[in-house]
């Protein structure tokens, strides 16, 4: 009987093994710095901590404190004036406790990736005085396969740009024969928000950050300045729509969250929808703007 119920707990453990897909706990991460001289590559493993990183325990623990190390995907990025030197750039792959990673971190001075928030001066600290490390080519690709993009993603974005040009095409004519009129104050127009909530999903299916909220703002140019969403010009009575997008990612787990760092917040002409100020990756204080639409994404 013993040796019976032994075989079913034995059988029971291969078919659980089975069905999670042989997910094992196993740290094994390749660590790529980037900069003027060319990239080199270190080994990282924990659990017992090990490999050519320098210090792999210290880095295995601020691993375990800051999940943000492993954040992926793709950047935030805005014009710049050019930084000074080469800055260096890191590349973390493989599996962290079985868990497929491909993450990139580099300065934030022309963008940044939603959820990495100090990731990167992080990883500059923790491989600070790292050793020559072997060529890249050498130690060859540690990331797990990339899943591809999807048709379906780039033809949906597609489809949305289309909508959203005929929408406002369609609000163009009705501003022109009085159907559709524009009151100081009064909350953005069922048009409109259609219009701007098709621009900021597309944004998310052609490969860029993922939207995970948007709140839509009637206010004042003075009003937009003073929350930081704008700059300050001489109408300031001007009205304007603001458009607050903050970004969602996932952690090394899968599982998704809202960036609390910034997103980007784009002041627009009521009118025509066109772009007059663009603000990156500050926390504005909006309270002072009335009560937002938010944008059903």
């Amino acid at each position: 009987m013993k040796r019976a119920a032994a075989l079913v707990a034995l059988a029971a453990a291969v078919v659980t093994a089975a069905g999670c897909g042989g997910h094992s706990n196993a740290t094994r991460l390749k660590i790529e710095v980037t900069n003027a001289s060319g990239t080199r590559a270190y080994s990282l493993r924990c659990a017992p901590p090990g490999g050519t990183a320098p210090q792999p325990a210290a880095i295995c623990a601020q691993l375990r404190r800051e999940p943000d190390m492993l954040v992926g995907g793709p950047a935030i990025e805005h014009s710049c004036p050019p930084a000074a030197g080469s800055p260096e750039g890191f590349r973390v792959s493989g599996r962290y406790r079985g868990y497929p990673v491909d993450a990139s971190f580099s300065s934030t001075e022309c963008g940044w990736v939603p959820g990495q928030r100090g990731a990167y001066v992080t990883w500059y600290i923790s491989m600070r005085g790292a050793g020559p490390g072997v060529h890249e080519r050498e130690v060859g690709s540690a990331a797990p396969p990339r899943a591809g993009v999807t048709r379906d993603r780039p033809r949906r974005a597609a489809e949305l740009q289309h909508e959203a040009r005929q929408l406002i095409r369609k609000r163009t004519k009705a501003l022109a024969d009085g159907t559709l009129q524009l009151q100081p104050g009064d909350l953005p127009d069922p048009l409109a928000r259609k219009i701007l909530r098709d621009y900021v999903e597309a944004e998310g299916l052609r490969g860029g950050p993922v939207p995970g909220a948007a709140r839509l703002y009637a206010t004042t140019r003075k009003r937009a300045a003073v929350a930081g969403a704008a700059s300050l010009s001489s109408n300031a009575k001007q009205p304007v729509y603001v458009l607050d997008v903050r970004y969602a990612y996932r952690d090394y787990m899968g599982h998704r969250h809202l960036d609390p760092s910034g997103g980007v917040a784009t002041t627009l002409d009521p009118a025509t929808l066109t772009t007059t100020d663009v603000g990156y990756g500050t926390p504005w204080d909006l309270k002072g703007l009335g009560r937002p639409i938010r944008l059903r994404l």
